[in-house]
């Protein structure tokens, strides 16, 4: 077996300057040598260890091939990361005495690690937010399983931040570069750039009102007031069968304006529903988690000129969410955040 795999060691050399690729020259292994050819993976470590110069057929592949390391030297790894459990590869390597290519195999293969970024959350909850997330999240449940069409009387709202320049993420902005092509740069955001802030309401069949608050002035519990008022107008117009039931359930988050005593009082006096919403709790807001977030998806990376352009671009990026994808946020994404919610006792989850 030894000598066959020299010998194909050697075939795949002779394929290689003979100038084929390296799936040809696996093929030809395998017409050769059947069931014992080496796999492509083999062949591709081959050409690319004659490319880089070595001309020793006996060579092995060791691939991810796990060295062994004794209890001693587990242990001692062990109490590294339990000093430090960011503690880098180059730092365990010194420590111990061991090479990187063992101490990333250990800790990879023998103790099963990943090394993985911190999650970034919105808010160290104290105990007691934990408990008022677990119970809201309970509540809606509770809402949505004893009345299945509830979820599509729900109109949710929240306010966003649109910015003329919104940097693209590290990951939408990786290009493909040559080996020794320099990296483009990208400017980070101003924080004098100008913006525009947008409140919208919207349910499972899509947006029912937006408003663009103007420059210089915050969402105020007079502004808000005058909202509740637009909103019930543009029910009326827009989803009849609400306004002629007035069976329709508010969703919004604990904001002042939200709770301030003139908007509680119209909507009271109205005869609004209104759904809780925990706070610090974005994860289970859907204008967070679905609407903002595929919004500005399309508009990183692009540079607005001014603000009608600006808001102009985002009653464009409203109008190309399709139906479906409202309701799939409403009826089903909504409802599986807060299962999770649930599930991790109103600890913040990953999604």
């Amino acid at each position: 077996m030894e000598h066959s795999k020299l010998t194909q060691h050697a075939e795949i050399q002779i394929f290689r300057i003979q100038g084929k690729t390296m799936s040809e020259a696996h093929r030809e292994l395998v017409q050769i040598h059947g069931q014992n050819a080496l796999s492509l993976s083999t062949v591709r470590w081959w050409f690319q260890k004659f490319a880089a110069g070595v001309r020793d057929f006996s060579v092995k592949k060791t691939g991810g091939r796990l060295t062994k390391v004794n209890d001693k030297k587990l242990d001692e790894i062990r109490a590294l990361l339990a000093e430090d459990n960011t503690m880098c590869l180059r730092v365990i390597s010194r420590r111990t005495g061991l090479s990187l290519r063992t101490v990333h195999n250990v800790l990879r293969n023998k103790l099963e690690l990943k090394k993985r970024p911190a999650k970034w959350i919105p808010h160290l909850l104290t105990q007691d937010q934990k408990d008022r997330r677990l119970r809201m999240a309970q509540d809606l449940l509770r809402h949505f399983r004893h009345a299945p069409t509830l979820q599509d009387r729900v109109v949710t709202s929240n306010e966003c931040w649109f910015w003329c320049y919104e940097p693209a993420t590290k990951r939408n902005s990786s290009t493909w570069l040559r080996r020794n092509e320099r990296r483009p740069h990208k400017p980070v955001k101003d924080r004098y750039v100008r913006k525009v802030m947008v409140v919208i309401f919207w349910d499972s069949r899509g947006v029912i009102f937006r408003q663009f608050v103007p420059a210089g002035q915050g969402v105020t519990k007079e502004v808000y007031l005058q909202m509740m008022r637009d909103l019930r107008e543009a029910i009326r117009r827009r989803r009849q069968r609400f306004w002629a039931r007035q069976n329709f359930w508010l969703h919004h988050d604990g904001a002042p304006a939200h709770r301030s005593d003139i908007v509680v009082n119209f909507l009271q006096a109205t005869g609004t529903n209104i759904l809780p919403h925990p706070p610090y709790s974005p994860d289970l807001a859907p204008s967070d988690f679905f609407l903002f977030a595929r919004l500005k998806k399309n508009m990183r990376g692009l540079t607005f000129n001014n603000m009608d352009e600006l808001r102009a671009r985002v009653d464009f990026e409203i109008g190309q969410v399709a139906h479906w994808e409202f309701a799939h946020a409403i009826r089903d994404s909504w409802v599986k955040r807060l299962e999770k919610c649930v599930a991790h006792r109103g600890n913040y989850f990953e999604t």
